[in-house]
């Protein structure tokens, strides 16, 4: 029980390391958001 409720809550960490906002819940379309004005903000 202890290990899959450690593994699930790694899971759920990694999302947000990537984002880089730990309050953002993971989500498909934020990250993709934020792949767009990141690819904005190297052309600019």
């Amino acid at each position: 029980m202890e290990k899959a409720q450690i593994s699930s809550s790694d899971e759920t960490l990694r999302p947000n390391k990537i984002i880089g906002r730990p309050e953002v819940q993971p989500n498909p379309n934020l990250i993709m958001i934020i792949h767009k004005k990141v690819l904005e903000s190297n052309k600019a």
